[in-house]
C-alpha cells in the first residue's frame, strides 16, 4: 500500500493483560490459568478502516503490554525480544460482522467479512501469538499464486 502512495496507519483500540481462555489456551498451548497480551488494533489506509486485529501474545516469553503496538508485533519479537519466527499457519474462513466489527470498520452489521486466523510459531516450533484479522469483504482481496 506504502509503495501506491497510501498512507497505511494501525490505531491501538484496546490493549490488557487477560486470562488464556479456552479456545486461545488451546491455540498458544497453554493451560486456562496463563496469561497473554490482548491487543485489538484497527488498520486504516488513508484513514478509512480496512481491517481489525485481535492478537494474543504469550506474557511468559517475557514481553511488556508497555510496547508500541501501532508498529509491527512481528518486528518487536524479532528485533526486541529476539523470538525467532520460523512459521505462521492461516485459517481463512467467512463470517458476518459482529456489532462491534462493524462501528469500528464503518461497515454495517452483518456484512460478509474475511477472516484470517493465523498461529505464530517460533525457531522452537512454540506457539507465540495467535491472532484473528477480520477484513472488509468490500476493501480487501486475498491473490494466492501457486506453483507448481
Amino acid at each position: 500500500m506504502k509503495e501506491q502512495g497510501k498512507e497505511v496507519t494501525t490505531k491501538v483500540v484496546n490493549l490488557k493483560v487477560i486470562g488464556a481462555s479456552g479456545r486461545i489456551a488451546n491455540h498458544l498451548k497453554l493451560d486456562s490459568e496463563s496469561l497473554v497480551i490482548y491487543v485489538q488494533r484497527l488498520r486504516l489506509i488513508d484513514d478509512e478502516p480496512i481491517a481489525l486485529f485481535n492478537s494474543y501474545i504469550r506474557k511468559d516469553i517475557g514481553i511488556s503490554e508497555d510496547e508500541d503496538y501501532s508498529q509491527s508485533i512481528y518486528n518487536l519479537l524479532e528485533n526486541k525480544y529476539g523470538i525467532s519466527i520460523k512459521k505462521g499457519k492461516k485459517v481463512i474462513e467467512v463470517a458476518n460482522a459482529t456489532e462491534e466489527e462493524a462501528n469500528l470498520l464503518d461497515i454495517e452489521r452483518g456484512e460478509p467479512v474475511l477472516v484470517i486466523k493465523n498461529t505464530t510459531i517460533d525457531s522452537r516450533n512454540f506457539p507465540i501469538e495467535y491472532a484473528e484479522g477480520i477484513y472488509r469483504s468490500d476493501k480487501y482481496k486475498y491473490e494466492l499464486v501457486l506453483n507448481r
